[in-house]
């Protein structure tokens, strides 16, 4: 018999709330009946209550916000991947996580990473991870040159995997063109400084959460 937390199953295949449906188990996640899907543009209902999760730590000054409509940019020219969990027979956006641009120089940026408060520590988080890498995985583009800016939440999660920090000097100018609309208070930074984010790595941390995945996928056709 296949241990619970290899009993997964990947499907591509066209659904009610996205192109691409992770059943079961994901590596670290302790929810049940949750799904992480890929959506798209016509999904507005579900991209609004995205938009209302991230603004709840945008008003906390660890996230930018992102609009419903800026969510569905991002489903056209990156990837948006939400976690969905039935509540009361209706299906409720409990996370989120995105590719929200690619910049000049070719990288991308993993943003929009966000669980409902009473879930975090829960696994959600790293769910959606893995479900993002999974798809990219699985994409024209793979898991090249991708980075993401870590908060006081994300920072400590992404450097537990291993991710690598980066300098900012390495960055594109470009880059840092959304702290000026970040809402955290910088009145704590010397004058003219808008980040002290952590900027890491994140391509090889993802590139392992897909082939642990692959890994036991296996397991189940086995």
């Amino acid at each position: 018999m296949v241990p619970r937390q290899s009993r997964l199953c990947l499907s591509k295949k066209m659904g009610r709330h996205g192109r691409l449906f992770l059943f079961g188990d994901t590596m670290n996640s302790e929810q049940k009946d949750m799904r992480y899907i890929v959506v798209d543009r016509t999904h507005f209902g579900l991209l609004a209550q995205a938009s209302a999760l991230i603004g709840s730590y945008a008003l906390q000054g660890l996230m930018l916000v992102q609009d419903p409509e800026k969510l569905v940019s991002m489903t056209e020219t990156g990837t948006l991947v939400l976690a969905l969990q039935s509540i009361n027979d209706v299906q409720q956006v409990v996370g989120s996580i995105a590719i929200t641009v690619q910049w000049p120089d070719g990288k991308r940026e993993l943003g929009a990473w966000a669980v409902q408060h009473e879930l975090r520590r829960h696994g959600v988080g790293i769910g959606l991870l893995e479900a993002l890498s999974v798809h990219l995985a699985n994409s024209p583009n793979g898991l090249q040159d991708i980075i993401a800016f870590a908060n006081h939440n994300s920072g400590p999660i992404f450097a537990r995997l291993g991710a690598t920090p980066l300098s900012h000097s390495l960055m594109h100018k470009d880059v840092f063109i959304p702290c000026q609309s970040c809402h955290c208070d910088k009145s704590c930074l010397p004058l003219g400084q808008m980040c002290v984010d952590t900027i890491y790595n994140v391509s090889p941390v993802m590139r392992q959460l897909a082939e642990e995945y692959s890994q036991k996928l296996l397991l189940v056709i086995q």
